[in-house]
């Protein structure tokens, strides 16, 4: 599911031309994200929203916790509450 991410824009001194100028910019909104393994919480991360399951996957894969795709068994996302359950077998 492709969430629109949430953007706030900020004032902000950037330095150019040996001088500060004061400008704006656009950041992205972070948002918290639970990653489950087996019902136990692992970690909580910062993302934009989009993309949660591969995040969590590609999480697992990078820590040596999973090491192929057919090590899962089943994946839940919970967009309410800003969770992804991964099951392995």
């Amino acid at each position: 599911m492709m969430i629109k991410a949430d953007i706030e824009r900020f004032d902000i001194h950037q330095y150019k031309n040996d001088c500060f100028v004061k400008t704006s910019a656009d950041v992205i909104k972070e948002v918290p994200l639970e990653i489950f393994l087996n019902g136990q919480k692992i970690i909580t991360i910062a993302c934009n929203g989009n993309h949660r399951e591969d995040l969590a996957v590609g999480f697992l894969r990078s820590e040596g916790i999973i090491r192929e795709a057919t090590d899962l068994q089943r994946l839940e996302v919970s967009h309410e509450q800003s969770s992804v359950y991964v099951y392995t077998k």
